[in-house]
């Protein structure tokens, strides 16, 4: 009696760790697929790249008037929103410098900001530029919508 309760027990855990099994492979099967996501301002001085699992779009909406309350504005502001739920992961946001330089001005100055709500100020990003392309860039993860612009860096930053 003692040995069929122990092969009992045992045909028991081979049957949870196989409902186990089957359960984690159906969840990855059904978990959404990386998708590469690509979204352009419209007047092509901006765009973000990223991979979401939500099925959605980046939408780019450049904002006047707001950019006054940038330190050293050089931009306009644009509003970057994601469509769906979900969040937009290893993203980059990139400004086209040459657009935005003015007379003087050096691409090293030059930071992203992003506004804050929380703190209702803006904050500059980890900007990176590249010379030979005239472009600034930020790593980005997005969730919702927020306003970026780009403005002087600020000496003690």
């Amino acid at each position: 009696m003692g040995q069929a309760s122990r092969k009992k027990d045992s045909n028991i855990s081979v049957a949870i760790v196989v409902a186990i099994v089957l359960v984690a492979s159906a969840l990855l099967l059904l978990r959404p697929a990386p998708e590469q996501v690509m979204a352009l301002s419209e007047d092509g001085r901006v765009w973000v790249e990223g991979v979401t699992r939500e099925s959605g779009t980046v939408l780019i909406e450049r904002i006047d008037g707001v950019d006054t309350a940038i330190e050293g504005a050089l931009s306009p502001v644009y509003e970057l929103t994601l469509t769906s739920n979900g969040t937009l992961q290893d993203g980059e946001l990139t400004f086209v410098f040459a657009e935005f330089a003015q007379e003087g001005q050096m691409i090293q100055e030059v930071v992203i900001y992003q506004f804050d709500r929380s703190s209702l100020s803006w904050k500059p990003l980890s900007t990176f530029f590249d010379l030979e392309t005239q472009t600034l860039f930020a790593p980005l993860s997005l969730s919702g919508s927020l306003l970026v612009g780009l403005g002087e860096r600020v000496q003690d930053e």
